[in-house]
């Protein structure tokens, strides 16, 4: 017996795990690959701020990286998401890459999905690889248990 989408239930501890890794590796996987399209790599800490502020914005980065998108992760989107747990977490990095294109780069200054040149496509595709690989290790360091009540509901289907 398959169980339900519902019943499945990410470890908090581990979405937070999750989020610290999955938030490390995007950060040094856009530093390294942006600057095969971009003469610089991107300074995400400059792109969320437009100031001078580098270590507090990235210390906001990595916070909501690693507490406050993986625990509503965990809390109330895995839920809903079908499929394994690292497929699961790479849909929310999907959902998470749509919104920052939509409601955070044009905060930032630039367009939706960036212009149309070769060089904002392939900095958008980067920014999707980097959201997709934050969001497969989030969700398969968070897993995924299925709730209690149904472990103790077939306890005694198993024992016969």
């Amino acid at each position: 017996m398959t169980p339900s989408h519902r019943s499945i239930r990410p470890s908090p501890r581990g979405a937070i795990l999750g989020g610290l890794v999955g938030t490390a590796v995007m950060t040094v996987l856009l530093y390294m690959l942006a600057p095969l399209v971009m003469s610089e790599p991107p300074d995400i800490a400059m792109m969320a701020d437009r100031a001078s502020y580098w270590l507090p914005a990235m210390l906001l980065h990595f916070i909501n990286g690693t507490f406050t998108l993986p625990l509503i992760y965990a809390y109330f989107v895995a839920r809903v998401l079908p499929g394994r747990p690292w497929q699961r977490g790479a849909l929310w990095g999907l959902i998470l890459w749509a919104l920052a294109e939509l409601l955070v780069m044009p905060l930032m200054g630039s367009g939706p999905f960036s212009e149309a040149s070769v060089r904002a496509i392939a900095v958008t595709g980067i920014l999707l690889v980097g959201h997709l690989v934050y969001g497969t290790l989030l969700g398969w360091l968070a897993g995924g248990t299925r709730r209690r009540q149904d472990r103790v509901r077939e306890a005694p289907r198993l024992a016969a």
